[in-house]
């Protein structure tokens, strides 16, 4: 460890998503304590979308970024990546669910296709690789087969759940199965509130409905009429209208209901919020983190795993709990519950907390 002088880290940053964000924080931290010596160098796509102190790190930007129309600027990109792997000690890939086949829109051949080239030159100069607390969003069982073949017998492999080491697994790759990098992230103070007044929502688009926006909507205006406040809680605020929470969230509801506008307003909300009802893998932790019980929407294996970690599963809402009725009587377990769900919420987001440190402290990142 005491050799490990620069250290260049590669999340999905600079896309203004607050989780993607929020991994990259919760693993700088994290290795900054385990390699107190070391350098770290930043990829990201716009380093403005950067929740850290920017005067500390060196930022790179990924290659490809926007290549058609920046072809130049991108050969740049292409030689400083060369430069930085060649350069570093230990290579750090992801968290989060940096290998999909499931995301409306986003090809997975195009997105192996850049991982592949970026690994090649770690393979090339013989560098340390860990991949930190990723998950495999990979359904097709030919995109799966594709995939385990950029993995290595001497990468470090910590998966966020359970499928993602059972995909690895069915190609004998070992994989350790921890937790998501948010989980980092200390557990906050618990000061219990004795009522529920305001309600936060943190919704995603494309795995929604026209059935599911109307129950809802109708939930939603229930809770309004019964003078909860409701604020929307943007987690991807990208320019893209499809990768944009403010702009989904205000085609539903219009103007209607409050809603956060940047990453840092959306932080600092939580402190606001006493229920919230979650789409979002993240926005359902940032709850936990925050003492706050949670009423989850799942959308697919990371969502549902989270829930069974949370052990929140009998607030699902999904499948034929997917109703006004379920949803308004799951809410009203946690008004008549709520000093008990906060307490209960607390204590096992940090359980987890502390099993990860301590499941993280016995790993050796720079063995063979």
């Amino acid at each position: 460890m005491k050799n490990t002088k620069n250290i260049f880290i590669m999340v999905l940053s600079g896309a203004y998503n607050l989780g993607d964000e929020l991994i990259l924080t919760s693993e700088i931290a994290w290795l900054e304590n385990r390699f107190p010596e070391a350098k770290i160098t930043i990829a990201t796509y716009d380093e403005k979308s950067f929740l850290g102190d920017q005067e500390k790190y060196y930022f790179l930007s990924f290659f490809p970024n926007n290549i058609k129309k920046f072809p130049f600027q991108n050969l740049k990109y292409f030689f400083q990546t060369i430069w930085t792997i060649w350069k570093s000690d230990l290579i750090v890939i992801g968290g989060g669910g940096i290998f999909f086949d499931n995301e409306p829109g986003i090809s997975f051949q195009k997105n192996l296709f850049e991982w592949k080239l970026r690994l090649f030159f770690a393979r090339l100069f013989r560098k340390k690789v860990i991949f930190m607390g990723i998950s495999l969003e990979v359904k097709k069982p030919e995109n799966q087969e594709k995939l385990a073949k950029i993995f290595r017998k001497d990468d470090l492999i910590l998966v966020r759940d359970a499928r993602s080491a059972e995909i690895l697994e069915k190609f004998q790759i070992s994989a350790t199965n921890l937790y998501d990098s948010v989980f980092l992230m200390p557990p906050k103070n618990l000061v219990k509130k004795s009522k529920i007044h305001t309600v936060g929502i943190s919704l995603r688009d494309g795995f929604l409905t026209p059935y599911h926006v109307e129950i809802l909507s109708n939930f939603v205006e229930v809770l309004s009429k019964n003078h909860k406040k409701i604020i929307f809680l943007s987690h991807s605020i990208f320019p893209s209208e499809s990768h944009n929470d403010i702009h989904f969230v205000k085609k539903i509801f219009g103007e209607k209901y409050e809603v956060t506008l940047s990453m840092n307003e959306t932080l600092d909300k939580y402190q606001e919020i006493d229920v919230m009802i979650s789409m979002r893998l993240h926005a359902t932790i940032l709850a936990a983190q925050n003492n706050i019980p949670v009423m989850m929407i799942p959308y697919g294996p990371k969502t549902f795993s989270l829930s069974k970690i949370l052990e929140i599963e009998p607030f699902m809402i999904a499948g034929e709990n997917f109703s006004l009725e379920s949803m308004l009587h799951k809410f009203s377990y946690l008004e008549h519950n709520f000093e008990k769900m906060q307490e209960k919420i607390h204590t096992k987001y940090r359980d987890i907390h502390q099993n990860f440190l301590q499941k993280l402290e016995k790993i050796d990142m720079m063995e063979p």
